[in-house]
């Protein structure tokens, strides 16, 4: 039984053996050709000395020349203003999308309105009379230049009831 520094020693032994043997190299002429191998060619052949340079722990530090800077730099440049691009479109192309969504919402509220006889803020004058029909009376005053107001009068259910409008949108009604 081997005694466990011999087994150790042995041990470490064959490791350096098999890490020595896996680097050697050698070079053999067969015919007219040079032919390297991991073995000798004939009995006390010698390695080649080979160098194989270590990983390198970190890449080599290749300097830039100014011209091949500034190019890396305009291409990040334009890189970077051709994401603001696209995000930008693609902002307003979501506000567009939800815009129209609003405006159909809006329309669709309005046409269940109208087909329940009801008035809602935002209708305009054409909205309110396929709701409501003609008003009774039509009270109109201008306060802003460009901005008219209008009281619409109706009797339903026997009571008195008004739609005020703005430039021709309903704005409130009681």
């Amino acid at each position: 039984m081997l005694q466990p520094v011999t087994a150790i020693a042995i041990a470490v032994a064959l490791i350096l053996t098999t890490q020595q043997a896996a680097a050697q190299v050698y070079t053999c002429t067969v015919g007219d050709r040079k032919v390297y191998q991991s073995t000798p060619c004939e009995a006390g052949g010698r390695p080649v000395e080979l160098y194989v340079p270590a990983p390198a722990d970190k890449p080599a530090n290749h300097t830039l020349d100014d011209h091949t800077q500034r190019y890396i730099q305009q291409r990040e440049h334009k890189t970077r203003e051709s994401e603001r691009i696209v995000d930008q479109r693609a902002r307003e192309a979501v506000a567009s999308r939800e815009a129209k969504e609003r405006e159909q919402a809006r329309k669709d509220r309005i046409t269940s309105a109208k087909f329940n006889r009801e008035v809602i803020i935002g209708m305009t004058e054409s909205d309110v009379r396929d709701a409501w029909g003609r008003p009774l009376e039509i009270n109109r005053s201008q306060y802003k230049a460009g901005e008219y107001r209008e009281q619409w009068v109706y009797k339903r259910d026997g009571k008195r009831q008004y739609v005020y409008l703005v430039n021709g949108k309903v704005t409130g009604r009681n």
